[in-house]
Parts: structure tokens; C-alpha cells; sequence
């Protein structure tokens, strides 16, 4: 953890306000005009070849502070020395908005979206975000475990992801808090599998009177699909 780019803000393990038998990250930022409060979680360069996807996880938790235009910006992931990021999440008020690449949603082309507005004060909160390596996506984001946000290309192309930023912003004061952190890397990931399987088309089914050729590999990440038949006498999987 890096915590040299505070710029007047600070950055330390400190209690739990709530559990006094817990310790966590408290990123203080003392003025809202002067200073900010930054740590940037470093880790090893993953890429599409030496991992199929990372999970990135933490608990979160924001301070007495929830006034619409106060912003954290609560994950900033990326490629760390080029400072160019794929995806982040980040605080406003009660909002929690994911920017990624552009996405259609109601018929309009954009970029931030609005995940949730259940961001309580001085309450914990878990956030999960799934990222695929190999097509540069993110595949989920969870939200005390509902999912907010599925499918969203990558902001940017980038060969490797090693770094996740969190800081303080636009006129948030006082505390953000951080614990539990934790990046996994994966070499399967069932959200690679879940686009072969909606990508699968056989065609019109209604009206089969002869064989069908079943594919067996997925067509978008190169899936091995298995078939099974609930009625081998009518149609096998072979």
C-alpha cells in the first residue's frame, strides 16, 4: 500500500468507530479546498496471460458526510505508471456511480451510471468487482451483495491491471474508511462461460424433424460446451 500521495490529507490504520476490536484504513482529508487523502494498492501486473479474470473486494465505509456533491473516489482500477484505469467506482452523496467504457442504457450512449442510492452514513458496505482479462470487460459489480452493474467494457485498453486508487475529492471532509482488500486472481471464471452460454444460437427449434449440430465450443471466449438430453428418445446429445 502506497500512501505517499496524500497531498495534506492522511492516510493510517486507525480503530473502528463501531467495533473497537477492529482496525482499518482511515483516509482523512482536513480541508476541503487545500488538500486531499490518497492510497494506491500496488500489486503484481495481471493480464489475459497469467489469469482469466480478478476479483477485486472491500468493505467500505464513508463519513458523516453524504451531501450529493462530496465525492470519493472509491476504486480507481488500473495500470499503475501510466495512471490510465479501465473502470472505477466512486462515491456521491448517497450514490454510488460505476464509469466505464460506453454503454447503451434506455437508448442513450454513457458512461457514468447510477448503481445504487443506499450509501448510509457511518455504515459498512461490501463492494465486489469482477474484471475480465481477456475482453477487457467488467463483469459484475456487487453492492452488499446485490449486483448493481454486469457487462461494461474497459474505459481504456491496457496490457496489464496492477493497481487499485482510493481518494477523497470535490469537497469531502472528514473520514472514508477502507478494510478488507483483496485482489484475486483467477485462471476460471464462470463469467467467461455465462457469455458463451448466451451467445449460443441453434436457430428456429420449433419445428426440429432432423438432426441438429450442436456446437461444442463457445464462441466468445472458447468455452467447451457439454449437451445432455432429458428425452434421449426423441433427441440424443450425440
Amino acid at each position: 500500500v502506497d500512501l505517499s500521495k496524500c497531498y495534506g490529507g492522511s492516510a493510517s490504520i486507525q480503530q473502528d468507530p463501531h467495533d473497537e476490536t477492529n482496525y482499518a484504513l482511515a483516509m482523512n482529508r482536513t480541508s476541503a479546498e487545500t488538500n486531499m487523502s490518497m492510497v494506491k494498492y500496488k500489486f503484481n501486473p495481471y493480464n489475459a496471460d497469467n489469469a482469466k479474470a480478478l476479483i477485486i473486494d472491500a468493505d467500505v465505509m464513508a463519513g458523516d458526510d453524504l451531501a450529493g456533491d462530496k465525492i470519493w473516489q472509491t476504486f480507481y482500477i488500473g495500470q499503475s505508471g501510466t495512471e490510465v484505469h479501465v473502470y472505477k467506482l466512486y462515491r456521491a452523496g448517497k450514490q454510488l456511480i460505476g464509469r466505464g467504457g460506453d454503454i447503451v442504457v434506455d437508448g442513450t450512449v454513457m458512461q457514468d451510471v447510477t448503481l445504487t442510492r443506499t450509501f448510509t452514513k457511518g455504515d459498512w458496505h461490501h463492494i465486489q468487482v469482477a474484471l475480465d482479462l481477456v475482453n477487457q470487460r467488467v463483469t459484475h459489480v456487487y453492492f452488499d451483495g446485490e449486483l448493481v452493474q454486469q457487462d461494461v467494457p474497459f474505459r481504456n485498453t491496457v496490457e496489464n491491471i496492477n493497481s487499485v486508487f482510493s481518494f477523497t475529492q470535490d469537497n469531502t471532509q472528514g473520514t472514508t474508511w477502507m478494510d478488507n482488500f483483496q485482489v484475486t486472481a483467477i485462471g476460471y471464471y464462470d463469467g467467461l462461460t455465462e457469455r458463451d452460454a448466451k451467445n449460443i444460437d441453434l436457430g428456429d427449434t420449433t419445428a426440429l424433424i432432423s438432426d441438429i449440430e450442436l456446437p461444442t465450443t463457445g464462441t466468445i471466449n472458447g468455452s467447451e460446451i457439454a449437451w445432455t438430453s432429458s428425452n434421449e428418445a426423441l433427441i440424443a446429445p450425440d
